[in-house]
């Protein structure tokens, strides 16, 4: 495993992460939202509106996402995580409906896979 320090490999403008490591994107979301690969962790605002959340159509295997509330409301506004075709936990959709909660979900070349629930 490497250090920290070579976690990373450069190339002229770009950063690319070491095989085996990935770079931490944040996206915030108040409105329905399409996920790429590279959104890592999705913080969800339900203060206005219940969010879908729509993983990637066309994952990698090993690909990983977390999905929160952010702003304490999905009791009220639900956050709907949708596998867009692949399955989660052998259901099309997954649901956060607790305050703050958060769902964390990796693909594993088939489905989806909750590895993760607060």
């Amino acid at each position: 495993m490497a250090t920290r320090n070579e976690a990373l490999r450069y190339n002229r403008d770009q950063v690319y992460p070491a095989a085996g490591y990935n770079i931490l994107y944040t996206k915030t979301a108040a409105e329905s939202t399409f996920l790429l690969s590279s959104d890592c962790l999705v913080e969800v605002d339900t203060s206005a509106l219940a969010i879908p959340i729509y993983l990637p159509a066309e994952p990698y295997t090993g690909e990983q996402h977390q999905v929160l509330d952010n702003t304490g409301t999905a009791s009220v506004r639900n956050i709907t995580v949708d596998g867009q075709g692949k399955l989660i936990n052998g259901a099309g959709s997954a649901v956060i409906s607790t305050n703050y909660g958060s769902l964390t979900v990796r693909y594993n070349g088939t489905a989806w896979r909750i590895i993760g629930r607060v």
